[in-house]
């Protein structure tokens, strides 16, 4: 605990050096009996799937600048894991934050034109699924069974570009993406709802069960279309076709939903699930990625969302 405190702290993250006493994050062993579990937290795409026709790309996405880049991996805890590559935020940072030598300069040109290649979708076929891939961590629950964590390649650049426009998007229902202290905001007002009522009230919680890989990536394609034209082609290639995430020696495929881990997994659950919690009738209704709070009469909680849930 020691040492991962004072990664926290050598790295400027004073809060989440306060967080690591607090945690309960467990490792999974890594074993036969884990390395099953994880395969079956990830199954393969659902044989009816129709995908986005690759033509569909609009125009190309504006060019990366080596200052965008620059703030994109400053703003990475020093001490987040590197993916499959080994190169973890920290080696990025020394190799590029401060530094205006030939060298340098360089360097952070070619990861810009990198990530334009990424956004534009024109990475090769052939490198996709180890670019695009992961590797895997499995954390212990304390429910029991296991949360896999996918670990990829540094892609916040993208997240960025794209957070402040969908926040607004999927609000105010959705708060686990694109707003500030979302998870407060939703604390505070599940408690300002509870204490302002004088009647008989219903409040239901509602989790999905392996809800980020459990998500059709034909749907998500189609919704990433539609929302967010701009980064379509980056997310088309990332998603369109099973990924590898790295276990060990063992590979498993990512062929369903989006990987834990993925700075844009949160906004693509959100887009998919955005008509589900914009057509609930509950007079209080917010949602934290996959945690949905439901409040109000028996009637309008259960009964209409039941038959929701039937469709």
């Amino acid at each position: 605990m020691k040492r991962r405190v004072e990664l926290k702290l050598n790295g400027d993250d004073i809060s989440g050096a306060v967080r690591v006493p607090a945690s309960e994050d467990v490792i999974a062993p890594m074993s036969t009996e884990t390395l099953e579990e994880l395969r079956k937290k990830h199954p393969p795409e659902h044989q009816d799937a129709h995908f986005p026709s690759k033509e569909c790309f609009g125009p190309p996405s504006p060019p990366v600048i080596t200052e965008e880049l620059m703030s994109a991996v400053s703003s990475i805890p020093c001490d987040s894991a590197g993916g499959p590559d080994g190169l973890r935020p920290r080696h990025l940072k020394d190799l590029l934050v401060g530094l205006r030598d030939p060298m340098s300069l360089q360097l952070a040109q070619a990861l810009a034109d990198l990530v334009g290649l990424m956004l534009d979708g024109k990475v090769p076929e052939d490198v996709c699924p180890a670019l695009y891939g992961a590797s895997l961590i499995a954390l212990l629950k304390k429910t029991g069974g296991i949360r896999p964590i996918a670990v990829g390649n540094t892609r916040k650049i993208v997240s960025k570009r794209v957070m402040e426009a969908t926040g607004k998007l999927i609000r105010p229902q959705q708060l686990g993406y694109g707003t500030r202290g979302g998870a407060e905001a939703a604390v505070h007002s599940t408690r300002a709802f509870l204490s302002g009522q004088t009647g008989c009230q219903t409040l239901l919680k509602l989790d999905f069960r392996n809800a980020f890989n459990s998500v059709h990536r034909d749907r998500l394609l189609e919704e990433a279309q539609k929302f967010l034209p701009e980064i379509y082609p980056f997310i088309f290639q990332m998603y369109r076709s099973p990924k590898n995430l790295i276990y060990g020696e063992h590979v498993i495929p990512s062929a369903r939903g989006v990987q834990q881990g993925d700075p844009l997994g949160p906004l693509l659950f959100c887009l998919l699930t955005r008509n589900l919690s914009k057509s609930l009738q509950s007079p209080f209704n917010v949602w934290y990625l996959d945690d949905a709070t439901l409040g109000g009469d028996f009637e309008l909680v259960l009964l209409p969302n039941k038959l929701h849930a039937r469709k």
